[in-house]
């Protein structure tokens, strides 16, 4: 999913470019049938890949902040990627094993 939403913010950032040129008309972007400007589309993008990194490497040492990550996360992906099917349910199993490394701290304290 790091991988889809790099692909997702490099595009984004090369079809501004184009629409900027007067290539390709294409300056907004389009999540949850709103129209955003793009530059913030590229910014949620890259949140999002920053979130799921995050919680990702630290997740395991800090459980709580690893869950706040996916939590934060869910609206993005879900927002950004609801035209895929695979993004909502990865972030579910991001969420799920968030969730996951939290009941396996609290019982092994």
């Amino acid at each position: 999913m790091i991988a889809l939403f790099v692909f997702l913010a490099i595009a984004q950032v090369v079809l501004t470019e184009l629409y900027y040129a007067g290539v390709h008309d294409q300056g907004v972007g389009n999540p949850l049938l709103f129209e955003w400007p793009s530059w913030l589309i590229t910014a949620l993008d890259a949140s999002a890949v920053g979130l799921l990194w995050f919680g990702h490497r630290r997740g395991a040492a800090r459980p709580w902040a690893g869950l706040m990550a996916a939590i934060a996360v869910m609206p993005i992906v879900v927002g950004r990627a609801d035209w895929i099917v695979i993004p909502p349910v990865l972030a579910v199993v991001v969420l799920v094993n968030a969730s996951a490394r939290l009941v396996a701290t609290r019982r092994a304290m």
